[in-house]
């Protein structure tokens, strides 16, 4: 592929891994009203968004071999049109099982279009200048929280909860365009493609690391923290509190930023010191947030975003680190270990945030349940960093140059 369409497509690109968090952030303003026009309850509504995270981290173990054997044109341009089509039958939804299959549909499009992303960032550029680029699609990620809910906001305001699907239907629609015109499939060719090992050895190879599985499993129960705030904070703001979709909208926007602040704070960390002490940081601002979360319990509804937002930046501190650390041993098959990280943290993290509700505690300390979590891998790694024994053996793995 030459310079120019290489550049040509990255705009395509950038989008194709904006689905994933526009089919979550865009939508959290209209969530009170859907529940109303669907007659269902807030904890049916707010499973909606961990049945998305969980179809999206099943999807990837599926769209990863598919991109690498297919190509990345036909694996983004599959992941656009089912994305579309859940799109259009939220937009119809009358029930909230209907909704549940249109999430469904939306999670595997959006794996498709994130893992083929990532994948032509990664074979498209030299290495150095690879890294760039998904450390940029990392980055842009991390700014979705801070404006979509405001769009959301907006759009169901003005023309209803349907209007956030729309919005979704028409960027996918105009994506899918994109897609062809500027994206290329380009897969190993010849002795390139025979010297990859299987995925099945792949995949082995992997679960058998014990650096892999420690800090995916920081990556997962990260990733529920963040869902179970996420899914509380629509109706706390907006039934209990007592805000309109545009104050909602602007108060998550705020945390938002504290979450982009500490996305940019964490490579620093990591220069000066090392993703490690990142992490360590990331779990101590959750475990604040645990505390306040305990301590305001009972006061103003509001006072639960008071609590949040230390957290909320902790967040962003870890998934990074935890994500650098789990794929560092893997360079000669990093796109399996995207695969099976990625699925741990989606799939995983919806997982543990569907147990974590099932106590039926209230809401502040449901979220300070999920927060305090964290601090299980954060006592693992440092267990491992002073070489104690842990209760299960694997060899680490050198990564080949």
């Amino acid at each position: 592929m030459n310079l120019l369409r290489q550049h040509s497509a990255l705009p395509v690109v950038f989008i194709l891994v904006l689905l994933s968090p526009l089919a979550i952030d865009v939508y959290l303003p209209a969530i009170p009203e859907m529940t109303q026009a669907l007659n269902t309850t807030d904890g049916s509504m707010q499973f909606s968004i961990s049945l998305f995270m969980m179809f999206m981290g099943a999807g990837q173990l599926v769209a990863g071999p598919l991109s690498d054997r297919y190509g990345r044109c036909l694996s983004a341009a599959t992941g656009v049109v089912i994305y579309l089509a859940g799109a259009i039958l939220a937009f119809y939804a009358t029930s909230i099982e209907m909704l549940y299959v249109s999430r469904a549909l939306q999670g595997l499009g959006a794996a498709s279009c994130s893992v083929t992303a990532f994948a032509w960032a990664r074979e498209n550029f030299p290495v150095s200048e690879a890294r760039q680029w998904i450390g940029y699609l990392s980055g842009v990620i991390a700014i979705i929280p801070t404006l979509a809910p405001m769009l959301g906001g907006l759009l169901t305001a003005q023309w209803g909860w349907e209007a956030n699907f729309v919005f979704m239907g028409g960027i996918s629609a105009l994506l899918l365009v994109g897609v062809f015109l500027t994206m290329q499939s380009r897969r190993p060719a010849g002795n390139e493609q025979k010297s990859q090992p299987s995925m099945l050895t792949s995949f082995v190879e992997i679960l058998s690391n014990r650096q892999f599985l420690i800090y995916s499993l920081s990556g997962a129960l990260t990733m529920a923290a963040i869902l179970s705030y996420v899914t509380y904070a629509p109706s706390i703001a907006m039934t209990e509190g007592g805000l309109d979709e545009y104050d909602f909208a602007l108060l998550f926007g705020l945390i938002g930023l504290l979450q982009l602040a500490g996305g940019m704070i964490a490579p620093r960390i990591v220069a000066k010191f090392n993703a490690d002490m990142a992490i360590f940081i990331g779990v101590g601002l959750s475990i604040f947030s645990a505390i306040l979360l305990v301590l305001l319990d009972g006061s103003n509804p509001l006072f639960f975003f008071a609590a949040v937002p230390f957290g909320c930046m902790g967040f962003c501190m870890i998934f990074g680190s935890a994500a650098g650390k789990a794929m560092e041993p893997f360079s000669h098959c990093a796109g399996s270990a995207a695969a099976l990280d990625g699925f741990f943290r989606m799939a995983g993290g919806g997982v543990i945030a569907t147990l974590i509700k099932l106590p039926e505690m209230n809401v502040f300390h449901t979220t300070a349940l999920s927060f305090s979590l964290l601090l299980i891998p954060a006592a693992i790694i440092a267990l491992w960093k002073t070489k104690r024994v842990l209760p299960f053996y694997a060899p680490r793995i050198r990564a080949k140059a």
